[in-house]
């Protein structure tokens, strides 16, 4: 019987599998640390590329000529500043406004906006591990993105 509670005792005081155990409750951790920054920088990548081409689409469009009679431009000139930005922003979910223009302080101004849906395989992977019963109500096309937004405004010089 003695020699029962030495090997307890010895067995409770041992630190030797501690390091495993440390590292089996902080692998979860540091593995969502990881993805949460890859997928946060991906989203900060989407959204420069995407600030950037709506610039250039709206720089574009301050040289375009209006319609005679009309103050709106040109289909052909609105189908080359969406195609700068379609050209460059890498994802199919893309919504891009019709330019505006506007006033400011006795100028013209055109206005440009567009927002770009990214793709999260994280968060749809989140959304498969949810219980059967939540995955029942969800719907998985509204759980893997995100979507970022740009707009550009500058002075319209006309041609």
């Amino acid at each position: 019987m003695r020699r029962r509670s030495s090997d307890a005792a010895r067995f409770a005081g041992s630190e030797r599998a501690s390091v495993t155990v440390d590292f089996i409750i902080s692998l979860p951790i540091l593995l969502a640390i990881l993805v949460l920054t890859s997928e946060y920088g991906r989203t900060l990548q989407m959204r420069m590329t995407l600030e950037a081409a709506v610039a250039d689409a709206a720089r574009y469009l301050s040289r375009a000529p209006l319609t005679p009679g009309e103050d709106a431009f040109p289909p052909e000139a609105v189908a080359i500043a969406q195609s700068l930005i379609t050209s460059r922003v890498p994802t199919t979910h893309l919504a891009i406004s019709a330019p505006a223009l506007g006033d400011l302080g006795g100028r013209r101004t055109v206005g440009l906006s567009a927002a770009a849906g990214v793709e999260s395989p994280a968060l749809g992977l989140l959304a498969l591990m949810a219980t059967p019963e939540a995955r029942a109500d969800l719907d998985l096309g509204e759980v893997e993105g995100l979507v970022v937004t740009a707009r550009e405004t500058v002075l319209w010089f006309g041609r």
